[in-house]
């Protein structure tokens, strides 16, 4: 079912592109082609990554493509960018300017398209938002588009997209764990003697100077015979 519903939008970007162009058509059939209606020379997409060239995991960034209208009456243009296999995109006409008429997203590639017909001197502005997927591998990530157009019928004219083709990811290295020093054993408790212990103690010592004292009396005594 998803599968189908791709194939659907896809018919549809093309089906639109196809009726704009034969308006195209059918409206130079009626003014006589000049000069100034065939290419005047390359739109010149260039594609920027924003806010820088790396990004993490499960950031979110946008991708700007700049170009111009390369003569008057340029019209019929669509941008088609392919961001890396995965990673969600998100599309929204008001984010251009001039602002698109159509925006869609088919697979990995993001698509807009204008309808106005445009004299050389507008500069166009494309933006859309990228997802880096949690799972994505560190290193680099390809990006890759094409910008097609018309000039008074004249056409199609398509050009790849130049500027910033990769993006980097970086991972967020693994904070080192503290690790936190063993506190010293508790101090062991001197042992103090029990009050029974002092009391026998008192008791020895009382009785070894009565002892003495009457060993003197008795030697006293033997010694005035």
């Amino acid at each position: 079912m998803t599968g189908r519903s791709l194939s659907i939008a896809q018919y549809s970007w093309r089906l639109i592109l196809a009726v704009m162009v034969a308006l195209v058509l059918i409206s130079s059939a009626l003014v006589p082609l000049t000069d100034t209606a065939l290419a005047q020379g390359a739109a010149n997409p260039i594609r920027s990554f924003l806010p820088d060239d790396q990004v993490l995991r499960n950031e979110t960034f946008n991708v700007s493509v700049t170009f111009n209208a390369s003569a008057d009456g340029f019209n019929a243009i669509g941008l088609g960018d392919t961001v890396p296999s995965g990673w969600t995109i998100q599309v929204d006409t008001t984010w251009c300017t001039p602002e698109a008429g159509f925006s869609n997203i088919v697979g990995d590639e993001a698509q807009y398209m204008w309808g106005d017909t445009y004299n050389a001197t507008q500069t166009f502005t494309a933006i859309y938002q990228v997802t880096v997927p949690s799972g994505a591998s560190a290193g680099i990530h390809l990006f890759s588009g094409q910008l097609e157009y018309y000039e008074n019928g004249s056409g199609p004219f398509t050009e790849d997209i130049g500027g910033d083709s990769d993006v980097e990811v970086t991972v967020s290295p693994t904070p080192t764990p503290t690790i936190t020093p063993t506190p010293p054993p508790p101090p062991t408790a001197v042992p103090t003697t029990s009050q029974w212990g002092m009391i026998g103690m008192i008791t020895v010592f009382a009785a070894v100077l009565i002892w003495s004292l009457r060993r003197r009396r008795v030697i006293g005594a033997n010694k005035s015979q």
